[in-house]
């Protein structure tokens, strides 16, 4: 079964276009921003994908949401930390949320201009409590695998938020933030 897409949860100014930059290029339509260039409202790429609980479907969605970030001239440093954080989240969904159930579906909406990339990823389980997911960095949690992903997809983003019931996760990155922090840590390290 192929993703199915739906209208933007936040709708973007203009329809999504999920050409690749070559075919939008072919076609004399303008491409992303140079990277580091500053971009326009016009200039975001969205879309909102649902798909069947499956690992392969999973992994193209999060190579599409690099292929549409990477024009846009982020950082090495969270391009990796998205990745990372695009395989902690989907994957998440499939196997403990859907409990890898094929009848049940997992829903990405992906947003991304110059600024900023907005990803929400939603299954169909019961959902958790992320506060109750031990601390990884605590000594007795040293040895068990749970609770890496959250710890690292917060270390790279600005905001990870589970909403509602837990079964929905918010990934945010802002430029902007992140620097004047990377900015802010690098003062505090040469003082």
């Amino acid at each position: 079964m192929a993703p199915a897409e739906h209208a933007p949860e936040h709708a973007p100014e203009h329809a999504p276009d999920d050409r690749s930059a070559e075919e939008r290029a072919d076609e004399g339509a303008s491409s992303p921003p140079v990277p580091g260039g500053s971009a326009a409202a016009s200039d975001a790429e969205s879309f909102d994908v649902t798909f069947p609980s499956d690992l392969g479907q999973g992994q193209e969605l999060q190579e599409r949401i690099i292929s549409m970030a990477e024009p846009y001239g982020f950082s090495p440093r969270f391009m990796f930390g998205l990745r990372l954080a695009l395989e902690e989240a989907i994957v998440n969904a499939i196997k403990h949320g859907n409990k890898r159930d094929s009848e049940k579906s997992v829903r990405v909406v992906c947003e991304v201009d110059a600024e900023r990339l907005f990803v929400s990823v939603e299954d169909e389980g019961e959902g958790f409590d992320p506060d109750d997911v031990p601390d990884p960095r605590d000594f007795e949690n040293l040895d068990k695998p749970s609770g890496r992903g959250i710890m690292l997809m917060r270390a790279y983003l600005t905001r990870v938020d589970y909403v509602g019931r837990g079964n929905k996760v918010e990934l945010e990155y802002v430029r902007a933030e992140d620097e004047a922090r990377r900015a802010a840590e690098a003062e505090a390290e040469a003082n």
